[in-house]
């Protein structure tokens, strides 16, 4: 998906804003609004969370509530959602593996990710980042290619386990480069990150906010974004695109979402109480860079189109390497 520009958008919301379209505080509820985080406290997608809970909160007169349901592939947290009032009062942070990949890796997933919800507007995006070792002698893509064709199953690259982004970002790059890589699957990105420091994993296609910080110290190598721009935080690193590389991309993305029998009103209202909490909200734009975040809120209609591409897209490359729902 096309990314939108960030100064064109931010001039819209506030347009919205100015003309009265964002309500400034809701009816009163009996209950507070509840965000769902498929993950435990502490990593970007809660902090993100966290942040947006924060500048809604003044628009709620009965509270926000963050509750973190880790597990399951995020389908704890999912099922918790659909489990609950369809009346705009709980909606779920998902991403990729909730809302895309799930249905196609997890036995009895308990539901479709476009059947059974509804997006209220994209929250952000995260790239992936073509990163190896210092000591691998390569310096480009073409240079990882070349020596990944000479020594086929021979490099290592890490995941963040069977199925996930990383995972699926590096067997797309395999199929598009026509090379063969040894999975290595890790429990965290943390910890991949500091195997690659450590000279004891030789690759990944990681998201950007789990090797940013060590690129910047120069204790690994980026060779490139698997995404139609390049990364803000790294504004040297080319695309793959620009490195010879097609249809390789990978960006990992947060949405909200809410029960799909929620109300028309109830998802509208959601969708300009988001949207309004990116106008003039400084934290939430230092975090962008800090996190390698890119792009900018895109709206329901816009993002299902988005959300449906991806389905079909990331199953057809499940499908072809063989993987198998567990």
């Amino acid at each position: 998906m096309a990314n939108i520009d960030r100064r064109s958008m931010f001039l819209a919301l506030a347009g919205m804003a100015a003309s009265g379209l964002c309500p400034s505080v809701r009816a009163a509820t009996t209950r507070p609004l509840r965000i769902v985080v498929p993950y435990p406290p502490g990593g970007p997608t809660d902090a993100l969370a966290r942040l947006v809970a924060e500048a809604l909160r003044p628009a709620y007169t009965q509270g926000v509530i963050v509750e973190n349901k880790p597990g399951g592939g995020g389908t704890i947290a999912a099922r918790a959602v659909l489990g609950a009032l369809p009346d705009g009062q709980t909606l779920m942070i998902g991403n990729n593996q909730t809302h895309v990949t799930a249905p196609h890796l997890i036995k009895d997933a308990g539901y479709d990710p476009l059947l059974d919800f509804q997006p209220i507007c994209q929250i952000a995006q995260w790239p992936h980042v073509v990163v190896v070792r210092k000591s691998l002698g390569v310096s480009t893509i073409a240079a990882l290619i070349e020596r990944a064709r000479a020594e086929p199953g021979h490099l290592t690259f890490g995941s963040t386990g069977p199925g996930s982004g990383s995972h699926l970002a590096a067997e797309l790059f395999q199929l598009r480069t026509g090379t063969r890589l040894q999975h290595v699957p890790y429990q965290s990105a943390a910890q991949l990150a500091a195997d690659i420091v450590a000279e004891r994993l030789d690759l990944s296609i990681a998201i950007s906010s789990s090797v940013l910080g060590a690129t910047k110290s120069g204790q690994i190598l980026s060779l490139a974004i698997a995404a139609e721009r390049r990364l803000e935080a790294l504004p040297d690193v080319p695309t793959l695109g620009e490195a010879g590389v097609s249809n390789a991309n990978s960006v990992s993305w947060l949405a909200a979402f809410v029960h799909v029998r929620t109300p028309v009103h109830a998802v509208a209202d959601l969708e300009r109480q988001l949207l309004a909490t990116f106008v003039g909200n400084e934290p939430l734009q230092k975090l962008g860079p800090n996190l390698g975040l890119v792009g900018v809120p895109v709206m329901a209609k816009d993002f299902r189109a988005y959300q449906q591409a991806e389905v079909q897209r990331w199953g057809d490359v499940i499908r072809t390497v063989g993987l198998k729902p567990e």
